[in-house]
């Protein structure tokens, strides 16, 4: 299984294994405006969608490296794709399973609870990765995600957070994907109300109670973490990483950047 890539800051990397787990930012939050205004029929998408963005090319990018891990002081990860928790979700009262078992990124009781529920779960679906697909116009993409049927909605989320302009081309980014929708009150999902009740959620635009959302990272992911220094690491900076991975994935890798000897990041 090939690795993905993910670049960041030397704090964020501590965070990352001290923790164990991967941050998702809201999509209302992350750089580019215009996919962080994803409106349709009304309703603003974007503060209900958390991303987690990552890239599947092997070479590593200097604008990437600009961007997201501090110029010349951060750090590449990289991951094999399937490295989150998982855990068994079975058909019970409250909720049906085709398969009778199935392995989600979310436990039940994260899934559905007292103020929100999650709508993407399952790991090795299309719906929680996929890649971005870039376009010369966002909004005509996902200007009809919301589809009004009398007082019915339909929303297509797997469109939301797919899409950027071919500006960003440059990022080559696929990402991981929550979306979660708040409860205006709390019944259970076999509830026959469940269906309006998130339907007027969205109406109301109903904020959710949290701006980011943590997934955790298996521990035997962290044995095939391969940690890349910035191509202008110091001796100091790679010091504190050797200190990182020796605490909190001793089986990790770390790694000179190729470009070492090619660019001086400033």
């Amino acid at each position: 299984m090939g690795m993905i890539h993910h670049y960041t800051t030397i704090e964020n990397l501590a965070l990352i294994l001290r923790n164990r787990n991967i941050r998702f930012n809201r999509l209302d939050r992350v750089d580019d405006l215009e996919e962080g205004n994803t409106v349709s029929n009304g309703i603003n998408l974007s503060k209900y969608v958390f991303v987690s963005c990552w890239t599947e090319s092997d070479e590593e990018s200097i604008p990437l490296w600009k961007l997201y891990a501090d110029g010349k002081s951060g750090v590449r990860i990289s991951l094999e794709n399937n490295f989150f928790e998982e855990y068994d979700i079975k058909s019970s009262d409250r909720i049906s399973v085709v398969d009778e078992t199935v392995k989600s990124i979310l436990s039940f009781e994260e899934m559905f609870n007292k103020q929100y529920i999650f709508i993407s779960f399952v790991n090795d679906s299309n719906f929680f990765y996929r890649p971005i697909e870039y376009v010369d116009d966002i909004i005509t993409r996902t200007e009809n995600v919301v589809q009004r049927r009398g007082d019915a909605i339909m929303i297509s989320f797997g469109e939301v957070g797919k899409y950027k302009h071919k500006r960003w081309a440059f990022q080559d980014e696929s990402r991981f994907v929550l979306t979660a929708i708040p409860k205006l009150y709390d019944i259970d999902i076999s509830n026959p109300l469940f269906s309006s009740m998130v339907v007027d959620s969205l109406k109301r635009n109903i904020e959710l109670p949290f701006d980011d959302y943590f997934l955790g990272i298996k521990k035997s992911a962290l044995d095939k973490l391969v940690v890349t220094l910035c191509p202008s690491a110091t001796v100091s900076q790679e010091i504190m990483i050797q200190s990182l991975i020796k605490e909190y994935a001793p089986n990790a890798i770390i790694k000179h950047s190729h470009l070492k000897q090619c660019i001086k990041l400033k």
